[in-house]
């Protein structure tokens, strides 16, 4: 439910961006000429909306197994050693996203009093995002673990699909 959400959410999202970067091309190539309103504010909407796409997609992606990997030791391991390898590498993923989260909320509260030069909004919405992302990838990582953990003691079954 949750993974279903967030695809809605980074699709919208996706639109706004074309929007955006149409929306910014016609401005400097045609429209600039019939008017004197600025259009200042779609290279900022666009590149923030770049960072919440990132952060919102980075769960859905691990879930997936998109993200970039070097298998060559994982592949050459029994299957009860790929497992002890991917719980080895979710724990030190876990302790990074703990860092992010951590370390994150503090950035985003020190930015809140700070606005973004064209569109005003506090930057704290930009540097939040991180955060965000960061809890959202511990869930995928967790469901992950589970399921690695659950067939570590029953090779035949695995227990939880996320999100």
């Amino acid at each position: 439910m949750l993974d279903r959400f967030l695809e809605k959410i980074v699709t919208y999202l996706m639109v706004l961006i074309v929007a955006t970067v149409i929306l910014q091309i016609a401005y400097r190539y045609i429209i600039v000429k019939f008017t004197q309103y600025d259009l200042s504010f779609t290279d900022e909407l666009a590149r923030y909306t770049v960072v919440w796409i990132t952060y919102l997609a980075i769960g859905l992606s691990y879930k997936e197994g998109m993200q970039v990997a070097v298998d060559v030791i994982h592949d050459r391991l029994s299957p009860k050693n790929q497992v002890i390898l991917r719980l080895s590498m979710h724990t030190l993923m876990m302790f990074f996203n703990y860092i992010v989260i951590v370390k994150g909320i503090p950035f985003a509260m020190r930015a809140y009093n700070f606005t973004t030069p064209t569109m005003e909004i506090s930057q704290a919405w930009l540097y939040i995002a991180p955060v965000v992302g960061g809890i959202l990838l511990s869930i995928h990582i967790l469901l992950q673990m589970a399921n690695d953990m659950m067939s570590l003691m029953n090779p035949s079954k695995r227990q939880f699909e996320g999100g």
